[in-house]
């Protein structure tokens, strides 16, 4: 696993004041972003609107996508 944001650090340890300011779909620059924090899951796979599926990087151990 890379390093991961303080951000990142706080979903985890649960105590992010704004979960939703980092989870879910975001643009950052030019980028489009998806995150999850799915603690039971193995991997994550999104449907982006032309039809295409991708799995989703995990980020740390505990769940992080």
């Amino acid at each position: 696993m890379r390093p991961i944001s303080s951000s990142a650090r706080a979903i985890i340890e649960g105590r992010h004041h704004d979960p939703f300011n980092y989870l879910g779909w975001h643009h950052e620059g030019d980028e489009r972003v998806v995150r999850v924090f799915l603690p039971e899951a193995s991997a994550v796979k999104v449907l982006d609107q032309a039809g295409h599926v991708n799995d989703l990087p995990r980020i740390h151990d505990a769940g992080l996508f």
